[in-house]
């Protein structure tokens, strides 16, 4: 750093206190963005930061930048919260470095899939990394400690008297370097060069990949072809002549590593969008090759045997009791074990193993030339660690600007690409990203990124200068792109006292599958009293995303007037994944009800559409079903002779299966005296799913009793955290 450099930035700092400071915007705008970064970081990378913020400032954005040294998640956030209700209000903020790293518990709530038993194992990995604790100043946070390996890491519980839904008033992102050597430092200057770069030569949305893996969605190509069908709504633009928009699915090719790699090499695409599962440093891309003759069938079954008997060595178990259970129940000869072991025989497993997904390490063979990513896979945002995938993309060559990813699991029927169609308008990816609720989910890279707009430019500016207007948005509720009329709709509706009939009407008079999602979204979020009477709309809509979610709310609520539309789902729903989702909710209802309506059904179809072992099959089912409520959970809780830890995953399993006919038999149990208070507490905050329930008014009331006159502390805490979240309502909900 040079002496005139140190000069100018000692005359606009201004100190905060003895480890934060803050340089001042060199223009003034009418929003505002801020950089947090940590000194040593900023010593470093001095020159590239200030350039990063010059060109933010050329977009019409007044660019704050905070520099901090020991400071911990909570000064930071008392921070920004400080710059966001000043003048120009922050809309904004990215943090480069090594800024620390909230690790919230008691908020798994807030995430769309993670359910980790807080009570065992690891703290840190039981915990899930999120920026919402710097971005929405209402929730409400207790500091509990600093992880002292992890030392970037700092661990906050949710309290109880904190919303229990995430509205975030700013947006963020993360650029930090996947590596904690100084190798760091000149990763993020060579990074924030390409982002300048950028900023100089902005281009519109021309040309975009969207890949689904394997296993994901149940596989259902009716899924994925309406995704496609969705799609063309979303980017009108890469449907004609001079756009392209390519959709690739797992089975297509058992070569698709080398051909997502060389796609992603095509300096003509924009944006890439992966839905598939995924690991911290992988990307799972396709299975095992089906075999295509008898002699490949045994070779598969011979691969399959290896890798058992390989897993029972790590696991240390016995080979030959593995191998002889392997011979005795499939019939396989001894020697096809043969090879195991062997060098040779192992590199090649491996190799193969190796050709089906993208991992950390592969980016250091080709360079993609995408720039920006969303990664709709679990773990690849864990920026918490080394060498996580996506911080490999931004970092590695290549022209990767920006990306969406997940720092723990994220659930399949997660609305992943919702508003992604606004960045073909200009929006940012941090504008859009205010939508994007989920405690799990963050950008990695610039939040600032955005594409040159191919249409109505004021959008962009209207998703923060206008944010409350409800007039202003009022007027756009007819507009004839499809993607601001989408907009509109949230916008408007999400505020205030409206028509539910009037939503209700746009809804069954539109054509637009994205304007009806859009409807069915804010129904489900703010109309619930009036969502019972609009989900048979919504189940028999042709758009099989808004099927599969009415059939998942459906379950959740466990109404006797659902079970006919998903009995009839099991039987005539092309989308595998409806069907799964619709056999799933029918595991929730009343059982015996559920299997008289199943067998009224059944016994009327035509005797070629009947199968022994279909009936067979659901008789098990329903009588499983009522047994595992009644025995495998209810009893069990209350068991004293079984081990509390069995107890307490019994409680547990009432959070993602929430049994209709479960009250009151729970709330009689919470009501025990004699019932300990660890049962009592995870029985209480497995109550708090239960959002959709239409026995939720009186559960609720209950909750609110048993807070009157319960006497442990603990209980009374997780009592008011259950009752505050059934009266808000589920964080996102169409993952409830």
């Amino acid at each position: 750093m040079n002496k005139l450099t140190i000069i100018l930035i000692l005359l606009v700092a201004v100190k905060i206190n003895a480890g934060i400071e803050i340089i001042d915007a060199v223009k003034k705008h009418s929003t505002a963005f801020v950089i947090v970064t940590d000194k040593t970081t900023f010593e470093n990378c001095n020159p590239e930061i200030l350039s990063y913020r010059d060109a933010i400032e050329s977009e019409n954005i007044s660019c704050f930048i905070l520099t901090v040294e020991k400071e911990n998640p909570t000064e930071i956030r008392n921070r920004l919260e400080k710059l966001y209700k000043a003048a120009p209000s922050i809309e904004g903020a990215v943090f480069v470095g090594d800024i620390p790293i909230p690790m919230i518990r008691d908020a798994q709530h807030l995430t769309s899939a993670y359910k980790k038993d807080q009570s065992r194992g690891n703290f840190h990995h039981s915990s899930v990394p999120s920026d919402r604790f710097y971005e929405d100043f209402d929730l409400q946070f207790e500091f509990l400690e600093r992880n002292t390996t992890h030392t970037n890491c700092y661990y906050y519980s949710l309290l109880p008297q904190s919303p229990q839904k995430i509205k975030k008033e700013i947006y963020s992102g993360r650029i930090k370097a996947p590596v904690n050597s100084n190798e760091k430092y000149s990763l993020i200057k060579k990074y924030l060069k390409k982002v300048v770069a950028y900023k100089k030569v902005k281009s519109t949305l021309k040309n975009m990949l969207m890949f689904t893996g394997h296993g994901y969605i149940s596989e259902s190509l009716t899924a994925w072809s309406d995704d496609y069908l969705y799609s063309k709504e979303q980017y009108p633009n890469l449907f004609k002549n001079k756009g392209k928009f390519k959709n690739l699915f797992a089975s297509m090719s058992t070569k698709m590593k080398t051909i997502i790699m060389r796609e992603l090499e095509n300096p003509e695409l924009d944006i890439a969008l992966f839905n598939a599962h995924g690991a911290p440093d992988t990307q799972y891309l396709i299975e095992y090759p089906t075999p295509m003759s008898a002699k490949a069938e045994v070779e598969d079954i011979k691969l399959f045997l290896r890798h058992k008997l390989r897993s029972a060595k790590r696991r240390k178990k016995d080979l030959e009791k593995t191998k002889n259970y392997y011979i005795k129940n499939y019939g396989v000869p001894e020697n096809w074990f043969d090879g195991t072991f062997s060098d040779s025989v192992k590199t090649a497993d491996s190799l193969l193993a190796y050709s089906l997904d993208l991992y950390s390490e592969d980016l250091k063979t080709f360079d993609p030339k995408v720039k920006f990513i969303m990664f709709n896979q679990c773990f690849n945002g864990s920026f918490q660690n080394e060498n996580y995938i996506s911080g490999r993309y931004i970092f590695d060559n290549g022209n990767v600007i920006s990306s969406t990813a997940n720092s723990v699991n994220v659930l399949q029927d997660v609305w992943a690409n919702k508003f992604l169609g606004l960045l073909d308008l200009g929006v940012s990816v941090g504008r859009r990203h205010l939508f994007v609720n989920y405690l799990e989910n963050h950008i990695i890279g610039d939040p600032t990124f955005a594409f040159e707009s191919a249409g109505n430019k004021e959008i962009a500016d209207a998703i923060v200068s206008k944010r409350n207007d409800n007039e202003f948005w009022e007027k756009l509720i007819s507009h004839n792109d499809l993607r601001i009329k989408a907009l509109s709709i949230e916008m408007y509706f999400q505020t205030g006292n409206k028509s539910f009939t009037t939503l209700k009407n746009i809804y069954k008079n539109e054509s637009s599958v994205l304007v009806r999602r859009h409807c069915f979204y804010i129904i489900a979020k703010h109309f619930q009293n009036e969502l019972r009477n609009f989900l048979p709309l919504a189940i028999a809509d042709n758009d099989s995303y808004i099927r599969r979610v009415a059939s998942k709310i459906m379950g959740k609520m466990g109404g006797e007037e659902f079970i006919p539309a998903l009995v009839k789902n099991l039987f005539t729903e092309e989308c595998k994944r409806v069907s799964f989702n619709s056999k799933s909710a029918l595991t929730l209802s009343d059982s015996v009800k559920a299997k008289k309506i199943f067998f009224d059904y059944y016994n009327n179809l035509p005797e070629y559409s009947k199968d022994e072992k279909v009936e067979k099959y659901y008789s098990y089912i329903f009588k499983k079903n009522t047994k595992w409520l009644r025995e495998d959970i209810i009893e069990k809780v209350t068991n004293k002779d079984i081990k509390l830890r069995k107890r307490l995953f019994a409680c547990r399993t009432l959070r993602n299966y929430n049994f209709v006919n479960s009250y009151p038999a729970v709330n009689d149990i919470i009501d025990n005296k004699d019932v300990e208070e660890k049962i009592k507490v995870y029985l209480v905050e497995a109550l708090g799913w239960f959002y959709y329930s239409e026995k939720k008014d009186l559960i609720l009331e209950r909750l609110k009793q048993t807070l009157i006159t319960e006497n442990s502390e603990l209980v009374k805490k997780e009592l008011l955290k259950s009752i505050n979240r059934l009266t808000e309502g589920p964080n996102e909900p169409f993952t409830p």
